[in-house]
């Protein structure tokens, strides 16, 4: 199962479609700042299955305590920022990321998409 943080919006909605047809489970926390409840039809329609969908905010300590105890996660990816930007800044500009975040990249571009390659080609498994 894999926990999508900001699973309504844009990117994380057209990501829970990759990875239900993919096969996985979704488990989708979002607190609807930036997108609508409706996204979660739309996400079953597309999909053939009902994501689960817990409506909160990630900054909610006690709230993602409940989710990992309550769901068997075993991955998750993140796309609710903290601050307005956050994700794009930081994807535009890796110093940014590793000044506001204390993230630093192990691997370059190319070696990132070659690999992302190797999933998609791989099934996502």
């Amino acid at each position: 199962m894999i926990l999508v943080t900001g699973g309504t919006g844009y990117l994380g909605s057209h990501t829970c479609v990759a990875l239900a047809q993919a096969g996985h489970d979704i488990v989708i926390v979002d607190n609807l700042s930036n997108s609508r409840v409706r996204v979660i039809d739309r996400l079953e329609s597309l999909c053939g299955k009902r994501p689960q969908f817990i409506h909160g905010d990630i900054r909610d300590a006690a709230l993602l305590d409940r989710i990992f105890a309550d769901h068997p996660i075993q991955a998750v990816v993140h796309f609710a920022p903290r601050r307005p930007g956050d994700i794009a800044q930081c994807w535009a500009d890796p110093t940014l990321a590793r000044q506001l975040l204390g993230w630093k990249a192990t691997r370059g571009l190319d070696a990132m998409c070659a690999d992302a390659w190797r999933w998609q080609l791989s099934g996502g498994a």
